[in-house]
C-alpha cells in the first residue's frame, strides 16, 4: 500500500496471508492510532483492565526496552515513568481505552520522523490511499487473552482487517475468535468451530468458503492458507494434509502455547 504507489511498473502484489496479523503500529509501547482502533471496536469508556492484565501493562504502556539491553538508547525514561506510574500502578482498574488513547500521542508535528512514520505504521488509512488490483487479503487471529502476546496479535485485529479492507474496496477472507467486548454485529457471516473447541468467525468478500477445495480443509489451516496463495496466483491446486504445525519448545514459555495446534503460520 505504500511503496506500490510509487513503484507500480516494478512489481505487482497480488496478495497477503498473514496469521497473528497486527493492522496500525505502534503495539508495543502503543499510541494513540493503535488504541482507536480498540476504542472504537470496544467503547472509549472500557477498562483498560478487561483487555490487558496488568503484569503486562508496562510493556503495552510503556518501552519493554528500558528494561533491556541494546545496542543502543531506546529507552525514553521520563516518558516510561510517568505513562507507566499515570496508567499501570494503582490506577490501572479504573483507566479506560479513551485515556490511553487520549494520553499516549505520536508527535505527528516533529520535524524529523513524525509524518514518516505514520506513513509506514498506519496500515489501515494506508489501504484506503491505494490499491493494487486485483489483491486478495487473508488474515487469521486466534488470540484473544489478557498478556502482552494476546494484545499484540489480538483477533480485534483481523476484525478491523475485514472492516478497513472493505472500505477500500479489497477482496478479503478473514477468521477470528470471540475477543471482549464484541457485539452481535461483530460476528462473522459463519462460525465454524475447530476440532480442539476453538470457534472461528468468518468473514469474506468473495465467498472463499465455495472454493474448490476449501470446504474439504480445516478453517485457518496451513493447507486452507495454501490453497489461498493458489487463489492469488491463479493457479489450481490439490493440497494433501500436512498436519499442524510444530509447537514451541517447552522450555521457552509463551502463553498463546495452546493455541498453536489450530493455526499455521505461512
Amino acid at each position: 500500500w505504500v511503496y506500490h504507489q510509487w513503484n507500480v511498473g516494478r512489481y505487482t502484489p497480488v496478495g497477503m496471508v498473514y496469521t497473528w496479523a497486527q493492522l496500525d503500529y505502534t503495539v508495543e509501547n502503543m499510541l494513540d492510532r493503535t488504541w482507536t482502533l480498540w476504542a472504537q471496536d470496544l467503547g472509549e469508556k472500557t477498562n483498560l483492565s478487561t483487555i490487558l492484565c496488568q503484569k503486562d501493562c508496562e510493556q503495552i504502556i510503556g518501552n519493554a526496552f528500558c528494561e533491556q539491553r541494546a545496542d543502543y538508547n531506546l529507552c525514553n525514561r521520563s516518558y516510561q515513568e510517568a505513562m507507566t506510574s499515570r496508567f499501570c500502578g494503582s490506577n490501572f482498574s479504573a483507566t479506560t481505552l479513551g485515556q490511553v488513547r487520549d494520553a499516549l500521542v505520536w508527535p505527528a508535528d516533529d520535524p524529523d520522523v513524525g509524518k514518516g512514520m505514520e506513513v509506514l505504521w498506519y496500515n489501515s488509512l494506508n489501504m484506503q490511499k491505494h490499491q493494487p488490483r486485483p489483491f486478495h487479503l487473508y488474515i487469521a487471529n486466534p488470540l484473544n487473552g489478557t498478556t502482552l502476546v494476546d494484545v499484540v496479535h489480538s483477533a480485534l485485529y483481523s476484525r478491523n482487517y475485514a472492516k478497513y479492507a472493505e472500505m477500500a474496496g479489497i477482496s478479503y477472507t478473514v477468521y477470528y475468535t470471540d475477543y471482549h467486548g464484541m457485539s452481535e454485529e461483530d460476528y462473522g457471516h459463519t462460525r465454524f468451530r475447530s476440532d480442539d473447541g476453538k470457534v472461528w468467525n468468518y468473514r469474506s468478500s468473495h465467498s472463499w468458503i465455495k472454493a474448490p477445495g476449501v470446504n474439504e480443509t480445516p478453517r485457518a489451516s496451513l493447507e486452507e492458507q495454501i490453497l489461498y496463495h493458489c487463489l492469488v496466483l491463479g493457479k489450481e491446486c490439490s493440497v494433501p494434509s500436512l498436519g499442524p504445525c510444530p509447537s514451541l519448545a517447552t522450555s521457552c514459555p509463551n502463553p498463546a502455547r495452546d493455541e498453536l495446534d489450530s493455526i499455521q503460520i505461512v
